[in-house]
Formats: C-alpha cells, sequence, structure tokens
C-alpha cells in the first residue's frame, strides 16, 4: 500500500511513501545544443574554476560557473566578487553556441560520480532552463540559474605596468610561510604584501605576533610596485597549478592577473586589498 519496508538482520524499518504524483516533471523541450568532452578534461577545468564561486544568495549567479560556447572552444568563468577565474578547454564534439549558468553544487558532484563511474567522455545537453549531464550509466538534470552573468571581459586589463615571471610553488610556500604571523588573528582576510623593487619580489606580512620578509628570486619587467591581497585567495588558486606562471600588474587598485607558461587558456584575477597605514 502507502508504506515500504526495509530489513536488514533484526534491524526493520517501516517509512511511508508520497503520492508519485506530486514527484515534481522533469519534462524538457528538444535541444540541438550539447557538447561532449573528454572526462579527464572537465574534471581539471571544474577544480581550476570551482574554487573562486561565490556564495551570495543576493546574486544567485555567483553561484554557479558560466558555460558559454563559442565556435569549437568552451569558457568555464566563475567569480565571487573579488576574483575571477576562466578556464579555457577544448571540446570533443558539439553543436550550437551558448551561454548558460550551471550551479557550482551539481558541478562538484559531476566530478565525484565521474571518477566512480570512471567514465572516459562526458556529454552535456542544454535546454531552456536545465541541462542534462550524461557519463557511464548515470545521467544528471540540474536546473540552471537564470539571470545575466557579469560582464566578466570588461574586468580584465589590457595594459600593465609591471610583470612578474616566478615559479608557482616557491611564490606559495612564501605565502604559507607569511599567513604563520597572521594565523592568531580572528580575520577572514589575511593581508599579504608583494613588494617589487629593485627587480626583486618580496612577500611580506605583519601582526602583533611579528612580521615575515622573504624575498623571492625570479624575472621582473616594469616598475616597482608594492600591493597588498588577501593570502587566502592566492593559496587557493596555487593549489590548483604547477609551474612557471605570470603574475601581470596593471596598478595598486586594479586587479591583479595570473597566467600559467605565458598562456591565455586559464586566466586568474584578483582585486587587491588596501594596506594599511
Amino acid at each position: 500500500d502507502n508504506e515500504v519496508v526495509l530489513k536488514a538482520n533484526r534491524v526493520e524499518f517501516k517509512i511511508p511513501t508520497l503520492n508519485p504524483q506530486d514527484f515534481p516533471k522533469m519534462d524538457r523541450k528538444v535541444s540541438s545544443d550539447y557538447l561532449i568532452i573528454d572526462s579527464e578534461i572537465f574534471t581539471d577545468a571544474i577544480k581550476k574554476v570551482e574554487f573562486s564561486v561565490g556564495s551570495d544568495d543576493k546574486k544567485p549567479y555567483l553561484k554557479g560557473i558560466l558555460f558559454e560556447k563559442n565556435n569549437e572552444k568552451l569558457n568555464l568563468v566563475s567569480l565571487d566578487g573579488h576574483r575571477l577565474c576562466i578556464k579555457e578547454i577544448d571540446i570533443t564534439k558539439s553543436n550550437g553556441d551558448f551561454s548558460k549558468i550551471v550551479p557550482a553544487e551539481t558541478l562538484r558532484d559531476v566530478v565525484k560520480i565521474i571518477d566512480l563511474e570512471e567514465a572516459t567522455q562526458l556529454k552535456i545537453t542544454f535546454f531552456e532552463n536545465q541541462a542534462l549531464f550524461e557519463l557511464g550509466s548515470t545521467n544528471i538534470i540540474t536546473t540552471l540559474i537564470t539571470g545575466k552573468f557579469f560582464d566578466y571581459k570588461s574586468a580584465i586589463p589590457d595594459e600593465f605596468l609591471t610583470i612578474v615571471n616566478v615559479n608557482s610553488e616557491i611564490i606559495c610556500d612564501a605565502i604559507e610561510r607569511a599567513t604563520i604571523v597572521t594565523k592568531e588573528e580572528k580575520v577572514e582576510a589575511p593581508l599579504v604584501i608583494f613588494e617589487i623593487m629593485n627587480s626583486t619580489l618580496i612577500v611580506e606580512s605583519m601582526s602583533v605576533n611579528g612580521r615575515l620578509t622573504e624575498e623571492i628570486l625570479c624575472s621582473i619587467e616594469g616598475k616597482d610596485l608594492r600591493i597588498g591581497f588577501n593570502a587566502k585567495y592566492w593559496l587557493q588558486y596555487f593549489g590548483v597549478i604547477k609551474g612557471e606562471i605570470q603574475l601581470l600588474f596593471s596598478g595598486i587598485t586594479t586587479p591583479a592577473l595570473a597566467k600559467i607558461n605565458n598562456s591565455d587558456d586559464y586566466i586568474y584575477l584578483v582585486l587587491p586589498v588596501r594596506i594599511p597605514e
């Protein structure tokens, strides 16, 4: 009747069932917008953008990742109001150009199921307000986030005053050491300062618990600069990359831009913070 019984050894559960007519209908309009992606490439791309997804309920688009397809390339874009990630990936096969916002929570689940299914390819079909993810024997249907995404291309600087070429692991280690002296402070944004002076990059941090100053060997072009950032934002970025990177600065109030190996297929922008007097 209206009950399900579950038994295991000496345990027995009796749970009332609900009316199946109340289950939400998943009717979808026919769509020709789809793409097929290598699962490993997709998983790597999501990990490179999901950490900068926002959490502001008043701006729902911040809680999603933009899927923007143009020709045979797909851009995945995320932002939280303080930083921006753009990852360009190759597509195995596709049809149609589109711009859709997919909930980040769903995409994290997709990545987990790709691993469980050991799927080599992922097919994504976009409908008017839904997306279907097909991987192995599992299908995931999610409701898309409505609204207009931020015009992220206008936020990317095109001129730079200072360019730093540095190994990501070396600067990551320096920032981690810099946060030691701010660890006891009850702040969500531990400050780290980059001082570029006399062709040297100096990483600094200071608090009532002490001060750290560390010089980093690197290649520098352009003007001297002293600029502050939330250390957490850089540590999360360095947690998903390895190798040589470029840090590009256009001023102390405009976003800093990071690239891997001078390539434009993965761009990270971070807003600076004010350095206390």
